[in-house]
């Protein structure tokens, strides 16, 4: 062959699938080893990426739990053990405890620790990575997408932040619910599935997610289910015989699967979901939507926590009476390739609803759907999509707690998060094939010459828009007979943290309230009291109040006082609603002016801000002089 020749056929077959494997079929079983040459090349990468990311900043109110319990499970074994976490992981830190121990180290958050604390979850990800590949070998896929899953597999930045950089561990239970679903697609020993299960939610009781999928292959066959239930009582009573020498089970199985249970009883704590758009961040669960009164059916029914749990009900019912009208169409025990893709897509189902539907969710339990996600775009690469979103909407929920402004990301990682499981809801109920028309008559459209530049100009117009109005300086326009309250002296003040800010709230930074910008005010923080006393012709006095949006927290109430007497108060004011309220006061014979902030609970975060005091003056000639700037 001619050199020609030969670079016309290398070009011509340099987009062809890869090799074709016979993949999972009616009453067939396989299993192979994949070409080491392309999977070391990714499962090194995994290791390089995961110890790169160890030595970054973790988080430290986690690696300080993790410090704390590996420092008693050291020096007292199990024995009065307080940490709430189920026993499966409990016994790694006593392992880390023993290593720290023969190398002679300290108890302490540094980078060796954390090292030692991550070694589980870089072997997840090593399995992960491993099984992903496996799938991806089976299937009749081009290069492109077979790198496109792996590096999303690979350099997924839910995971690494989640995991080497957080410190966190979501990643190794979802591994053992992900090797019970490999063995259903290989047909193997199908009677490990459920004792895998039992590891999984033995070392993270939010695997409780995946029970749906897990009931549907129970009652698939009785061998397997007599066996794996066996099994999985040898599994339990093996995790808990450590702490049943030292009579600790009772109490280690009440703090981490009961006691757990009311730990966050808020709508919503960090997590991006369906609450945190209808009622903001850590909002009480016992929340009543549609003001129905206290005491009442339509109270009880309608409460957030109650809702929530009806929703994820409904949704767990739907996957499991799915599963099981497949199963009994079918006769043979063995699973097809579409009936035991299926149960992955209902995995990936599940964990996304127990996100998005529940309440009392924290920011990191996105992670087991992320990572299921990544198992059914292995076994079906072309909707590789759900992996993206999730992994886009888990590491948003992530990074905002780990460092990133969580109050301007959240509605957009919200959702992102719900888009996810309608996306998954439409494309499994046949909808999608209709909207796909109408994407491509919009992508078509998009194909015009100049459509990237006038895409740009509309881009730029909009965006600076937005940001204009995010960050102008809301200024009041005063009359000839009108002063800000701020250019007097304030005769006396005091509050509980921090000193009193001049047109700057408590941290010195611009005043905000409810998403705008004020040139002018008062930054304080509860309990406090400004008081002024205001020259003579003073009429009347208008005002805005709310909790500086920096804090997105905090819950107080404003109130103003004449000589004494209560003029005005606030209704209680949320900082993560981003209440404003705007008020007015009559102050004709008022000579001493108190503005007081009331903390309505615990006062961490109450930032409060009096913006936009504008002193009305019976006529203009009652105006002090104030001195020239």
């Amino acid at each position: 062959m001619s050199s020609v020749n030969a670079a016309h056929h290398k070009a011509r077959h340099q987009f062809l699938p890869l090799r074709k494997y016979p993949f999972l079929t009616e009453n067939r079983r396989f299993f192979s080893y994949p070409p080491f040459h392309l999977l070391n090349p990714y499962l090194v990468l995994v290791i390089a990426v995961n110890f790169f990311c160890i030595f970054m900043k973790s988080y430290g109110g986690d690696m300080e739990y993790w410090r704390s319990w590996t420092e008693h499970l050291a020096e007292k074994g199990y024995e009065g053990f307080t940490g709430n976490y189920p026993p499966m992981y409990v016994h790694w830190l006593y392992i880390v405890g023993k290593m720290m121990g023969l190398l002679n180290q300290p108890i302490e958050i540094n980078n060796l620790f954390k090292f030692l604390t991550q070694i589980p979850i870089i072997v997840s990800h090593l399995i992960l990575t491993r099984i992903i590949f496996s799938l991806l070998m089976h299937r009749s896929i081009t290069g492109a997408q077979l790198h496109a899953v792996m590096l999303l597999t690979v350099l997924n930045p839910a995971l690494l932040l989640n995991g080497p950089i957080w410190g966190q561990v979501d990643i190794f239970p979802v591994t053992f619910v992900v090797c019970a679903l490999y063995l259903l697609l290989l047909n193997r020993l199908l009677y490990l599935t459920l004792p895998l299960f039992t590891l999984a939610v033995l070392t993270k009781f939010q695997m409780i997610c995946f029970a749906p999928v897990f009931g549907i292959i129970f009652f698939r066959d009785i061998k397997n289910t007599l066996i794996g239930s066996i099994i999985s009582l040898v599994v339990v009573a093996l995790t808990l015989f450590p702490m049943a020498l030292t009579d600790s089970v009772e109490h280690i199985i009440r703090q981490a699967y009961i006691d757990t249970l009311g730990q966050y009883p808020y709508t919503t704590y960090n997590a991006a979901n369906l609450w945190m758009l209808l009622t903001g961040n850590t909002w009480p669960d016992n929340h009543i939507l549609f003001d129905f009164e206290q005491g009442t059916i339509g109270a009880s029914l309608f409460t957030v926590k109650h809702l929530g749990i009806f929703f994820f009900a409904v949704a767990c019912f739907w996957a499991f009476m799915h599963g099981m009208k497949y199963q009994f169409r079918n006769n043979t025990i063995d699973y097809s390739l579409q009936e035991a893709g299926q149960h992955v897509f209902y995995a990936m189902f599940c964990a996304t609803a127990f996100f998005v539907l529940l309440p009392g969710m924290h920011e990191r339990y996105l992670v087991p759907a992320t990572v299921i996600a990544l198992i059914y775009s292995a076994i079906y690469p072309k909707r590789i999509i759900y992996a993206v979103l999730l992994t886009l909407a888990t590491a948003l929920n992530i990074a905002m707690i780990h460092g990133i402004n969580g109050s301007q990301i959240w509605p957009a990682a919200s959702i992102l998060s719900i888009v996810a499981l309608v996306y998954i809801l439409v494309d499994f109920t046949g909808i999608l094939p209709p909207l796909k028309s109408y994407t491509m008559k919009l992508y078509q459209f998009m194909q015009m010459k100049y459509f990237p530049i006038i895409g740009l100009i509309i881009a730029i117009a909009i965006t600076l828009s937005i940001l204009h109005a995010s960050y102008r300086l809301n200024t009041p326009q005063l009359e000839e007979n009108q002063m800000l309250l701020t250019e007097l002296k304030v005769n006396s003040w005091h509050q509980d943290f921090g000193s009193l800010q001049t047109n700057r709230n408590l941290n010195n930074g611009v005043l905000s309230l409810g998403g705008k910008k004020y040139a002018f005010g008062l930054g304080t923080h509860a309990n406090s009291n400004i008081v002024y006393i205001l020259p003579e012709g003073v009429d009347k006095l208008n005002f805005t109040v709310g909790i500086d949006d920096g804090v997105n927290n905090g819950e107080v109430s404003f109130s103003i006082l004449g000589d004494g007497k209560r003029l005005w108060q606030s209704k209680v004011i949320y900082g993560n609603r981003k209440q404003v309220e705007h008020g007015e006061v009559n102050l004709t014979g008022i000579k001493n002016l108190t503005l007081h902030v009331n903390a309505r609970g615990p006062n961490s975060f109450d930032h409060a801000n009096w913006v936009n005091l504008v002193l009305t003056f019976k006529n203009k000639k009652y105006l002090p002089a104030l001195p020239e700037k």
